[in-house]
């Protein structure tokens, strides 16, 4: 009997903790490109950039913003736009390190947060600006022949991540 109830209630545990998972993972993803979402790059960011400065290391922020991204949407419908972002997403995911944090702010605008100077974020960055260049050539059998311009900013102090994802904006 005590082995039945034991077993149940490690049972409960487990399915709680599965589910507590699965909650949190939903929180901090961007449901429509699975990739992080706003609230997760606000939380990664702010660890990167404390664990960073105390050391007095680079923090570098790419944002990125798909060019004419309205004019897709008018020309091909909004299923062509939401693949176009599902390229992107997928494209900067795999042209990038495994330590770069990377996500979507919202619309057609997307973030990487990299531990790493200006001058290397600049080589990430072309990597990734030509990598969707040829992968957005065609999207859903459709030339679209999409673009991406990406604005970077870099600090060694400790400032937040707003800050420099306003001066990334701003470039």
């Amino acid at each position: 009997v005590i082995y039945v109830v034991g077993t149940a209630f490690v049972v409960v545990v487990m399915a709680k903790e599965r589910m507590v998972l699965v909650h949190n993972t939903a929180a901090m993803t961007d449901l429509l490109t699975g990739i992080y979402n706003r609230r997760a790059l606000q939380e990664m960011g702010e660890r990167m950039m404390a664990k960073r400065g105390a050391k007095s290391q680079p923090v570098s922020v790419l944002l990125f913003d798909l060019d004419h991204f309205k004019s897709i949407n008018d020309r091909f419908g909004h299923a062509v736009g939401d693949d176009a972002l599902k390229v992107f997403a997928r494209t900067a995911v795999t042209s990038m390190r495994s330590t770069d944090i990377v996500g979507r702010l919202g619309g057609e605008e997307f973030v990487a947060i990299l531990p790493s100077t200006a001058a290397e974020a600049a080589l990430v960055a072309e990597r990734v600006r030509l990598a969707f260049q040829a992968a957005a050539e065609v999207v859903s059998s459709h030339s679209v022949a999409a673009t991406v311009s990406i604005g970077i900013a870099s600090t060694v102090v400790p400032v937040g991540i707003d800050s420099l994802l306003a001066r990334a904006d701003a470039a």
